[in-house]
């Protein structure tokens, strides 16, 4: 019997407990796995506030043995009977919290209590939260100018995305992956090149505007039939708090951050190391001055997308409180000994 079978088959919140009773540790210790290792750090950041209340989270990747990651590795090794409160998982959404029921990996990452998703289409979302975005970018500039308003350039950007990303959503529901994938929509969101935030993006809404409503035209002369689903669908979304001007947190997250958010936050980041140099040669006379100040400034600043990467400042996000509610009542279930089941 292969031995990824073997530890499968130990694998359970019962044997976690088991251990945990066994070590008669003075806190408790909760098994969680995640996709992959960039998210241990995302979900211990998440996690680690419920430690004063006892708990000690072990976080790992799903296997112990080949390094696979990725929701579909985590689903497959863990399976979702052996879930509990002393093993969880902690996964990205991806279309899975629009979806429901509509797949069986939906239906039951949203059904099962012991399964932690991002609601966002994942991490990299929430790092892109527009309203964090600002403190960003001061962190890593050390500069505390609103040159851009931020949010409303997200709710714009959102706003002309929104149909596309709806029939993206709905040809997903319907299991069509031949035409118009989620790599396909992905091509036609991002921006090709930086934007110009002198011009607050404007050309580059234009060109992006133009090829979302070019592809709507194809896609309802494609899917005739369709379209009054879309409409139903667009509904049934809303409820679930997606809107014109939030859709960006449901897209996918490496696209938004590589072809979206840094293509205006590496320029706007240039633009204050410009104006920084540009200040220090106006205010010291002396060129030995100018360069140790100079020098000190460098030190200080910090890459954008190492700093976009570290953001926490997202906890103010709806989706992020859905979280955190999910969160503080799976804890309630050892303070009052309720149990749930999936």
């Amino acid at each position: 019997m292969p031995e990824i079978t073997r530890y499968n088959d130990i694998l359970s919140s019962e044997y976690s407990e088991a251990i945990d009773l066994y070590q008669g540790n003075e806190f408790t210790e909760i098994e969680v796995y995640v996709e992959g290792y960039e998210d241990i750090g995302f979900w211990y950041a998440i996690l680690a506030p419920y430690e004063k209340y006892g708990f000690r989270f072990n976080i790992n990747i799903p296997s112990v043995t080949n390094l696979k990651t990725g929701k579909k590795a985590l689903l497959d090794l863990i399976n979702e009977k052996n879930l509990g409160k002393y093993l969880i998982l902690c996964v990205d959404s991806d279309y899975d919290y629009l979806l429901r029921d509509a797949t069986d990996n939906s239906s039951i990452i949203n059904a099962n209590p012991y399964i932690f998703q991002t609601y966002t289409y994942s991490i990299e979302n929430l790092y892109c939260y527009a309203e964090s975005l600002q403190s960003v970018l001061v962190k890593a500039t050390n500069r505390t100018e609103y040159f851009m308003d931020i949010p409303k350039f997200m709710a714009q950007y959102s706003k002309v995305i929104y149909p596309l990303f709806l029939w993206s959503v709905y040809l997903y529901k319907i299991q069509n992956f031949n035409y118009f994938n989620i790599e396909d929509f992905c091509s036609e969101v991002r921006f090709e090149d930086r934007i110009n935030v002198f011009g607050y993006g404007e050309n580059e809404f234009i060109h992006l505007n133009d090829k979302v409503q070019t592809k709507i035209l194809e896609l309802e002369q494609t899917f005739p039939n369709e379209t009054n689903q879309i409409e139903q669908f667009k509904t049934e979304l809303n409820n679930l708090g997606l809107t014109e001007e939030n859709t960006y947190l449901f897209i996918k997250g490496h696209t938004l951050k590589d072809n979206v958010i840094l293509m205006f936050l590496n320029p706007l980041f240039d633009n204050f190391k410009r104006k920084t140099h540009q200040d220090i040669s106006q205010s010291f006379v002396e060129v030995d001055r100018q360069n140790d100040v100079r020098d000190e400034f460098v030190n200080l600043i910090t890459n954008i997308r190492t700093v976009l990467e570290l953001n926490t400042e997202f906890t103010n996000c709806f989706l992020f409180q859905k979280l955190r509610n999910d969160l503080d009542n799976y804890i309630s279930l050892f303070e009052t000994g309720i149990q749930r089941t999936t």
